[in-house]
């Protein structure tokens, strides 16, 4: 076995940091799940549930090619309570006390083929990946929640990076220019089981893979935005982030309302209204 770089130990030494806070079942040396409990994930994806139905009501109005179902004016209540019950689950990991910023969770609906505006986008899931290569700085995890649907056939697949990976993997790329990274990577064969939540480092390649008889899936997944021993720019604006102490005042003090409505493309910005 190849002696681990000093990038691939780094890595790992900041995921066990955060992961050793909760139980967990480890996959990889960069990739675990953790059994959410019962009643989180009821009333977690009862609500993500409401809001993909909601979603569906208005045709899709909100859904990127990548399919992202984006909050909008008129579905803003159901997704402010998804936001809440994801601050609940990350508290029952006791990882309150880890986190700096929260980023807005994103619902995806996978359809049962790639939407055919996906399918030249150098941004597609379905190409290998790291989010990393999106922008995200090194003080981030990964989680991904599978809620509902087919995600036997239509779930996200994980990559075990080669133990000689150096920091130049988590430089910023299109995602179909990843793919002498993705080369060098095996494919790991793990669940993607509902009720359970999976957390990798920010370096972990991942993709979207379809069965021909693949159905739809809803799933969350987003970023997570640690303290870290240093200041680390993540390339977002800060406008799209809530910390974590604010986060906690969520539906007590105040709500997130969007600007746009169903239809309207050109801003997914909000504000925080009294309540």
């Amino acid at each position: 076995m190849n002696q681990k770089s000093v990038f691939i130990k780094g890595r790992e030494d900041f995921f066990n940091k955060i992961v050793d806070k909760f139980p967990h079942e480890k996959l990889s040396d960069l990739i675990v799940s953790h059994k959410i409990d019962e009643t989180i994930f009821e009333k977690l994806s009862n609500e993500v549930i409401k809001y993909y139905n909601l979603s569906k009501k208005f045709n899709f109005q909100n859904m990127t090619p990548n399919g992202k179902l984006v909050p909008k004016k008129e579905i803003e209540s159901e997704f402010n309570n998804i936001l809440i019950y994801y601050r609940e689950l990350l508290d029952s990991m006791n990882l309150s006390s880890e986190i700096s910023h929260y980023v807005i969770p994103v619902v995806r609906y996978k359809e049962p083929n790639i939407n055919i505006l996906n399918i030249e986008r150098s941004s597609r899931s379905e190409l290998p990946h790291c989010d990393a290569w999106a922008g995200w700085g090194e003080n981030t995890l990964l989680i991904n929640i599978p809620i509902s649907g087919d995600t036997k056939n239509n779930k996200v697949i994980f990559y075990d990076l080669p133990n000689n990976a150096g920091s130049d993997l988590i430089q910023k790329r299109n995602f179909d220019e990843g793919h002498e990274y993705a080369s060098q990577c095996s494919k790991l064969s793990v669940p993607y089981e509902v009720g359970n939540i999976y957390i990798c480092d920010i370096s972990v390649l991942h993709s979207t893979s379809r069965q021909a008889n693949a159905k739809g899936r809803i799933s969350i997944d987003i970023p997570i935005i640690f303290k870290y021993h240093k200041t680390i720019q993540n390339n977002f604006l800060t406008s799209d982030l809530i910390s974590a102490e604010e986060i906690q005042f969520l539906g007590k003090n105040y709500k997130l309302s969007w600007l746009s409505k169903m239809g309207q493309i050109d801003s997914n910005e909000f504000h925080k209204l009294p309540i």
